[in-house]
């Protein structure tokens, strides 16, 4: 209160937030509010926070370094009073709320990012990231020309610097995990000896993450069966054409153009069966982890292209789990080259065939533990069984789980669970997965109105029976003896 950072609340307030202490690095206690819950009610500006690879190509022809450390940052800039009660923390002494920004606001970083560049835009050869300044030249005057020009804005503005921590004319400094000189910009080595010195999977979780295969992602801003042609003839250019396409029955997969075009090129398509996902589970599976890589991208506010590509590379270049190699190695038998120096134990090299048999072990084991965690087992249903469907158009909660129409089973297959029925009224045959079905026991047949004899119509309206009250029943007796 003294530094007219908080101030107390005297009356109840909407939002309440807990106090957490966290410890600095200099032995210092930093008083933190737990403002998760808040958080939720704060509409976020969405400023883009700059990325290294943003900021790398200013400090080109760069020699001479100073780098700015903004004291207490945040808590330079104000809150309005109309919006202070949502930083509402409680203590052993009462309330008290925020009358500047304070860490904790999922807007602050963003907020003082979009204050500073503003700030800071007449300035040349000047970056910032939140709340660090970082200043440049490729000589000493232009450097020290540069370095003047910022310090006076600041003090225009009365931004508070932290001298302890501000670096001034040097030729090397710690930007973002970077180290900058006149030689060029190289990762911090502690980065580097962690990524070596990475342990060896030991968990079911850990091996899971690594699991996969080679993938290739194309980014299209729509998928008729013209753009999935284009992007196919792209891929075929380059890998040349394969013996079979495995697909889902999506509109621009199961169009006769799409099925005419396969053809020209003799590929062999096979859709999944409807509403089983799990026939393409490799697909899917890869699905989820780029969504996954695009939700973060999305946290962080960074180019989710990039960031997907970036995530493509990492992963096509890292070692599998159980074959030791890199999917890239395996697909295009070859290494591929990334930033991560790498040694190549050339005589242990393994045959094809040596990596195929413990991929296929992996699978048959990874089957089994599936197999035994959803208790599977084999089905019953064989040809010229009579079944009913699963009904997947549900009109409404009173619409049977299963569609009364009876099905005859015209096809099976054991090991995929791939079943062929026909509908027995209409002929007309329909692929699906014995989950889907359910077999009936006995005889069945189709009973008319006729047959059945006298139906009652349920499409008519009950009709009310009157009956005479029985106190009247004597005195109509008499008026009709009469």
């Amino acid at each position: 209160m003294q530094l007219d950072i908080i101030e107390e609340v005297s009356k109840p307030s909407k939002w309440v937030s807990p106090m957490v202490p966290v410890l600095k690095e200099n032995g210092d206690i930093r008083i933190c509010i737990d403002m998760r819950r808040a958080n939720v009610a704060i509409i976020r500006e969405n400023h883009p926070l700059p990325t290294m690879d943003q900021l790398l190509p200013h400090f080109k022809d760069a020699k001479l370094f100073s780098r700015l450390d903004i004291k207490n940052a945040f808590h330079q800039i104000e809150i309005h009073p109309d919006t202070r009660y949502i930083t509402t923390f409680i203590t052993s002494k009462g309330l008290f709320r925020y009358k500047r920004l304070m860490f904790g606001i999922s807007c602050a970083p963003e907020m003082f990012q979009k204050i500073m560049e503003r700030t800071l835009i007449r300035c040349e050869g000047t970056v910032n990231f939140i709340d660090d300044i970082v200043i440049f030249g490729s000589n000493e005057a232009e450097h020290d020309q540069r370095l003047q020009q910022t310090l006076n804005i600041l003090k225009e503005n009365n931004v508070l610097l932290n001298n302890d921590k501000c670096i001034y004319k040097v030729n090397k400094i710690v930007f973002l995990g970077h180290e900058l000189s006149s030689e060029g910009v190289r990762p911090l080595k502690k980065y580097i000896d962690s990524i070596q010195m990475f342990r060896a999977p030991s968990t079911i979780e850990e091996i899971q993450s690594f699991l996969g295969r080679y993938k290739e992602v194309k980014v299209t801003k729509s998928v008729t069966s013209n753009d999935i042609i284009r992007l196919l003839k792209e891929i075929f250019s380059r890998l040349g054409y394969p013996v079979t396409i495995t697909a889902d029955n999506g509109r621009q997969f199961i169009s006769q153009e799409f099925r005419n075009y396969l053809q020209e090129c003799g590929i062999i398509l096979h859709n999944t069966i409807p509403y089983w996902p799990q026939q393409n589970g490799e697909v899917e599976r890869q699905n989820r982890s780029i969504l996954k890589r695009l939700k973060i991208s999305q946290v962080e506010r960074n180019n989710w292209k990039e960031d997907l590509f970036y995530y493509l590379m990492m992963y096509n270049s890292t070692p599998h789990s159980v074959t030791g190699k890199t999917p890239s190695e395996l697909f295009y038998k070859r290494q591929f080259r990334d930033k991560i120096p790498s040694y190549i134990d050339i005589e242990n090299k393994q045959e094809d065939s040596e990596v195929r048999d413990k991929d296929a072990l992996q699978k048959e084991a990874e089957k089994n533990y599936s197999d035994r965690k959803r208790k599977a087992k084999d089905h019953s249903i064989n040809e010229g069984d009579k079944v009913i469907v699963k009904n997947f158009a549900k009109e409404n909660k009173l619409t049977p789980s299963f569609s009364p129409d009876i099905h005859t089973v015209v096809k099976t297959t054991n090991n995929t669970g791939d079943v062929v029925i026909r509908n027995n009224d209409t002929n007309t045959q329909y692929r699906r997965n014995v989950v889907h079905l359910k077999k009936i026991e006995g005889e069945w047949k189709v009973v008319n109105d006729a047959q059945e004899g006298n139906v009652p119509n349920l499409n008519e309206e009950p009709k009310r029976i009157c009956k005479l009250k029985w106190e009247w029943a004597d005195h109509i007796a008499r008026r009709t003896d009469n």
